[in-house]
């Protein structure tokens, strides 16, 4: 465990844990967490890599696993008492779970428990994105990570996090728990509308420079800005009534809510449901005219695109041409 000591738990959580809290105690809900969240954002190589110099007493960290192991125990701290919260509440007896109360104290009401679950898990995603960041950002110091599946997949999209996945969406707002809602959809929006639009050959040589690490060059970083746009606007698109509409095991749909404890939160209306999509639609359909334009007008400085055949395709949402028409129709 990248924690391995309770008071390495309470350096982040401060006095939401107990003074008598032993590790022993939490240790199940600190490997529950790791496992869940820490080994599938960064892949069990590094993971293990980083546990086994912590476990090694003689073993010195270098200023950058000491860094990114403290970003991730921050994550993990929070993640371990999301995890642990709910069972904090009463005790598991031969009757069953009962309450705990004395004459001095009462159980918690709904609603301070749901706020501070949501608390949790917030500043858990924050920690966990933060981590991420850096780990991205110099990732030429973990040769662990470079070479791993979950780099791969991190790397393998033209947005990568919740922060860039923010420049171009700023209602996301830096959510990490957002982000990974969307990467399906960032996943169908480049394979269905950036990858025809580009051609195979650019979008490849695109990719290749996206997960390298050799600078970007002025042409690439427009082209990128351009094609994230246009990504995350999709994306968005294909998301939202999804994130807002569930269908149920029996096959019907129910627009969610959220419960909070103290009062409900008005569930979304169909139609403002319904015009958000639309307005989503419209700056996905927007953001992909603006990139085939940005392209046209380009294209000497993109020469992969030009000798391809999305160089003369039409654009998205360009207007008939209807100069092959000689007569005049008229609808009754």
């Amino acid at each position: 465990m990248i924690i391995n000591t309770i008071d390495g738990l309470k350096l982040h959580l401060g006095r939401s844990i107990s003074q008598a809290t032993t590790l022993a105690f939490i240790q199940p809900f600190i490997h529950l967490a790791e496992d869940e969240f820490i080994r599938t954002a960064i892949g069990p190589e590094l993971l293990a890599e980083l546990n086994t110099l912590l476990a090694n007493a003689s073993a010195t960290l270098s200023p950058a696993n000491k860094e990114l192991v403290t970003r991730l125990q921050r994550a993990l701290a929070f993640y371990t008492y999301l995890k642990y919260l709910p069972y904090s509440l009463g005790n598991d007896g031969d009757n069953g779970l009962q309450e705990q109360k004395t004459d001095k104290s009462e159980p918690v009401r709904m609603g301070v428990l749901d706020k501070r679950l949501r608390e949790t898990a917030d500043n858990a995603a924050k920690a966990l994105e933060q981590a991420l960041i850096y780990l991205y950002q110099n990732r030429k110091q973990y040769p662990t990570w470079l070479t791993s599946d979950a780099y791969k997949r991190s790397s393998a999209l033209f947005i990568f996090s919740a922060t860039e996945l923010t420049e171009h969406l700023p209602q996301v707002a830096g959510s990490y728990r957002l982000f990974v809602s969307l990467v399906p959809y960032l996943h169908q929006a480049e394979k269905t509308s950036i990858k025809p639009l580009l051609g195979s050959e650019q979008y490849d040589d695109l990719k290749a420079k996206r997960v390298g690490t050799t600078p970007l060059q002025p042409t690439d970083i427009r082209l990128m800005e351009a094609v994230g746009q246009a990504t995350a606007s999709v994306a968005y698109a294909k998301a939202l009534y999804h994130l807002n509409v569930q269908q149920t095991a029996g096959g019907g749909l129910r627009i969610l809510s959220d419960f909070d404890g103290i009062y409900n939160q008005k569930a979304v209306d169909t139609k403002v449901l319904l015009e958000a999509q639309r307005n989503a639609d419209a700056d996905a359909s927007s953001a992909l005219s603006a990139l085939k334009t940005y392209l046209t007008e380009n294209a000497n400085q993109y020469p992969l695109y030009k000798n391809s055949d999305r160089y003369t395709a039409k654009g998205p949402n360009e207007l008939p041409d209807n100069s092959q028409y000689q007569g005049v129709f008229r609808l009754r």
